[in-house]
């Protein structure tokens, strides 16, 4: 769900626009995300755009985790930039011609930026009233081999976040979700030592995890790309970690379709098929 977040949005000399906000980037494509919004408010080029994070001076966020950093931080985003477009109209509004350059502006406010803040926060007595969770439907289909061997032939995932914000983005956070779920269905396993309780396996190379050839020859993801009417900034919900939770139930499923046996304890590895 969304949480409080700031951001402040500087227009330069040269038409670009830094926005900037204290959260940061683990590969969800937070610099794209970001960009994208303070470049549809503003109505000019992404390229025109640059975002900068991972700051604790720049304005709070929160951090990118439980699926709420793009519901937190976007709010505060398009807020600034709002703002900022209200500063730069207030200041050609006062231009005595029908028109006015970039320089003219600047020259007007008397200032080398021009500069706005936005704090977003939601309304808790609000959202309390509602579930902000997204949903999935995970499909699974297994190859056991005599061995009790397990090979993911064909996975399907349908999900239900809300709005789509960037269909691409989605995508590849679903389908790294999913592998992530095939890894820890059949192979990921801390082995601790009894005697010591040290970890015995603290490595790659013994702390097995699903790579690209694990990926299933059959791999569809699909959206229900309709707005939360309950998420009025941006009518989208979190989509961090719904791609990795139902896929081990899912394997679990097709191996006890397949084989008659039900495995309740991950990872489902051949010793507890044989």
């Amino acid at each position: 769900g969304q949480q409080k977040a700031g951001a402040t949005a500087i227009l330069n000399k040269d038409g670009t626009v830094v926005v900037r906000s204290a959260t940061h980037e683990i590969g969800t494509g937070t610099y794209t995300g970001m960009s994208q919004f303070a470049a549809d408010t503003l109505g000019i080029p992404i390229e025109k755009i640059r975002f900068e994070l991972g700051d604790s001076q720049f304005p709070y966020a929160p951090n990118n985790g439980g699926s709420w950093l793009t519901a937190s931080v976007a709010p505060a985003v398009m807020g600034a930039c709002t703002e900022l477009k209200k500063k730069v109209v207030d200041i050609a509004g006062s231009w005595p011609n029908d028109s006015m350059q970039l320089t003219n502006l600047f020259e007007r406010s008397r200032q080398e930026q021009i500069q706005a803040e936005f704090n977003s926060e939601p309304n808790r007595e609000e959202r309390e009233k509602f579930s902000f969770f997204s949903y999935g439907a995970v499909f699974v289909e297994v190859q056991v081999d005599p061995f009790g061997q397990v090979r993911v032939k064909r996975a399907v995932g349908v999900y239900d976040m809300g709005r789509m914000i960037n269909p691409r983005l989605a995508r590849s956070q679903i389908l790294g979700g999913m592998l992530f779920g095939f890894s820890t269905a059949l192979m990921e396993a801390t082995v601790p030592d009894p005697n010591v309780g040290r970890i015995v396996n603290p490595n790659l190379a013994e702390y097995h995890v699903a790579v690209h050839a694990d990926t299933p020859p059959e791999f569809d993801i699909d959206f229900i790309n309709e707005p939360d009417p309950h998420m009025p900034d941006l009518g989208a919900r979190g989509i961090g970690e719904i791609g990795i939770v139902g896929v081990p139930a899912a394997v679990a499923n097709a191996i006890f379709h397949a084989t008659g046996k039900r495995v309740r304890d991950l990872p489902i590895t051949l010793d507890k098929l044989i």
